[in-house]
């Protein structure tokens, strides 16, 4: 173990700005904050862990997803999940999680699954203090939608490296490219309704897989993706933006379906799981897909006004 003299005053991110202090046993990176990080110290190394997501959207809500197809696929995803990272990164898969499941978290659930990055963890010393616990109670609350809706899920992982904060290797647009199908192609083969024949264009899968990024991001544009193919399959008259009083890190957003049996549902968003620029992003974009019944909209944006331009597109074929 190193001796506090050689412990490093700060950890950098690849991008050269500062991630955090240590100081001996310290860390001011707080996991209150920064839920989906952290740092251990093992054999005189610090590594820096920290999740990632995948996002997956299903065109609709009835295609076979979960334990199942997961089981098959997972070979496959994991082989193509690993180029995308270094040698050397440690690498642990979740599985794949829906968004009305991963929308129920607090953030002491995902300080446990950053717990499990690590080897040993329990003779490790994790700078955060968080102590490993041996289960949770999670509610199961899901927000209702038409059958031929879209789904979002989400494949979720964990990566950790020595000393610096793991990335998701620039590989080049090609490349990135031939991963995401290769993940798409595993998840269509393990499903119900695998590929048959001739083979089949974007178009005519049953799932659209995202570019994978570090958890706040990737879950911003999952969210997106996910509104947008609903605004187009089912459509999104309206949405009101409803922040809880009671819980100042969820926010509840109704959105008025043009469904007669849904004629509408609510969205949870966490601002933990999001971070406010994410959150942002995702009701921004939200706004520009249909009217706000809102005005003006809560979470520190600036309100928009409705304008004709909030038209549904053409549904998809």
């Amino acid at each position: 173990m190193r001796s506090s003299d050689q412990v490093p005053n700060s950890v950098h991110r690849l991008d050269g700005t500062m991630a955090l202090q240590v100081r001996g046993n310290h860390c001011d990176l707080t996991c209150a904050e920064h839920p989906t990080q952290s740092v251990f110290e093992e054999e005189g190394a610090f590594w820096l862990g920290q999740l990632f997501l995948l996002p997956v959207v299903y065109r609709n809500s009835s295609m076979d997803a979960g334990a199942n197809c997961w089981s098959v696929a997972r070979p496959l995803v994991g082989n193509a999940l690993r180029q995308w990272f270094s040698p050397q990164t440690r690498l642990t898969s979740f599985g794949l999680v829906t968004y009305a499941f991963l929308a129920n978290w607090p953030p002491e659930v995902l300080q446990q699954h950053v717990l499990h990055l690590h080897n040993g963890q329990q003779q490790k010393s994790h700078l955060c203090g968080i102590a490993p616990r041996a289960s949770m109670e999670i509610p199961v609350v899901t927000f209702p939608l038409p059958a031929h809706a879209p789904r979002l899920e989400f494949i979720l992982l964990g990566a950790c490296t020595p000393d610096q904060w793991p990335s998701v290797l620039p590989l080049k647009p090609y490349q990135h490219q031939s991963l995401l199908q290769k993940v798409t192609f595993s998840l269509e083969m393990a499903s119900s309704a695998p590929i048959t024949g001739a083979s089949r264009g974007p178009e005519q899968l049953s799932r659209e897989v995202l570019p994978l990024d570090t958890f706040g991001p990737a879950m911003s544009a999952g969210l997106q993706r996910w509104l947008e193919l609903l605004h187009q399959r089912v459509g999104i008259g309206a949405h009101s933006v409803l922040p809880d009083p009671a819980n100042s890190d969820q926010i509840n957003v109704l959105l008025v379906l043009e469904d007669a049996e849904v004629p509408m549902t609510k969205v949870t968003l966490l601002r933990h799981q999001l971070g406010q620029a994410g959150l942002s992003e995702v009701l921004r974009h939200l706004q520009s897909l249909c009217p706000s019944m809102d005005s003006p909209v809560d979470c520190n944006l600036q309100s928009t006004a409705f304008t004709a331009s909030h038209s549904r597109p053409p549904p998809l074929r």
